[in-house]
């Protein structure tokens, strides 16, 4: 497997190493990416059968679907568009934090 890590110990090509990565906001990325569309669609839906009242274009689970789908993905989006920008600034990185075995 190959990755690019952060090496504070002056590694050599082919030695075996210990890599970790930062574990602070796994919970809330995982709340972020699971349960927070899923909230989303509900409110979404409702706004969706409020519009279908307004219009008479398509059915009220039609308009409840279509509006709770797009609140479903906002999240989604704004997660890309975070995860993006970590990557930009490099908070998204693995460290060497020992050297297992040296390349001889």
């Amino acid at each position: 497997m190959t990755a690019k890590a952060h090496d504070p110990l002056q590694t050599n090509i082919g030695d075996r190493v210990k890599i970790e990565e930062r574990q602070s906001g796994r919970i809330k990325a995982g709340f972020l990416l699971l349960i927070l569309p899923l909230v989303a669609f509900i409110p979404g839906y409702f706004a969706g059968v409020a519009i279908s009242k307004l219009t008479d274009i398509l059915t009220r689970e039609a308009w409840g679907v279509f509006i709770g789908l797009a609140a479903f993905s906002i999240p989604w989006l704004i997660l890309f568009l975070l995860d993006r920008q970590r990557i930009r600034k490099r908070s998204y990185q693995m460290h060497i934090v020992g050297i297992l075995k040296r390349s001889t």
